[in-house]
C-alpha cells in the first residue's frame, strides 16, 4: 500500500477529514492512527496496532489537556485502552465521558463492554 511520507495510505486523509471537520491535526492524527490501528488489528498485526494504539492514545493525552470537556476525546481513548485489553484504564475514560455528557450513548455502550471483559457484569448491564 502506497503511504505518504507522515506514515498514513494514500487517500487516506480525505475520509479522515470527512469524518472529523472543524478538528485540528492533532485531533485528525490521534484519530488517524487509533483507525490504522484498528485496521492492523483486523489484519492480525497485533503488535503494530498496539504501537499506532499508544500512539493514539498519546495524541488524545494531549488533546485532553488542552480541551478537557470534550466527551469524544475520552471516549476514543477508552476505545484505544479497550483494544490494548486495559479494561479499567478504559472504563475510567467512558466514565470520564460520560461524567461530561451522561446521555452520551456510544461511551455508555463501551463501558459496559469493559466492564464485562474485567468481570463486573453487574456494572455492564
Amino acid at each position: 500500500m502506497e503511504k505518504t511520507e507522515d506514515g498514513f495510505p494514500k487517500g487516506f486523509e480525505p475520509w479522515i477529514e470527512s469524518e472529523i471537520k472543524d478538528k485540528n491535526e492533532e485531533h485528525r492524527n490521534a484519530f488517524a492512527y487509533y483507525v490504522l490501528a484498528d485496521s492492523d488489528m483486523k489484519q492480525y498485526k497485533h503488535d503494530e496496532a498496539i504501537i499506532k494504539y499508544k500512539m493514539a492514545i498519546n495524541l488524545y493525552d494531549q488533546l485532553i489537556a488542552q480541551q478537557s470537556g470534550d466527551n469524544a476525546l475520552y471516549n476514543n481513548r477508552g476505545c484505544a485502552y479497550y483494544n490494548i485489553r486495559e479494561y479499567k484504564k478504559a472504563v475510567e475514560e467512558f466514565d470520564k465521558a460520560i461524567e461530561v455528557r451522561p446521555d452520551y450513548l456510544k461511551a455508555v455502550y463501551n463501558r459496559g463492554l469493559a466492564n464485562h471483559c474485567i468481570g463486573e457484569y453487574q456494572k455492564a448491564i
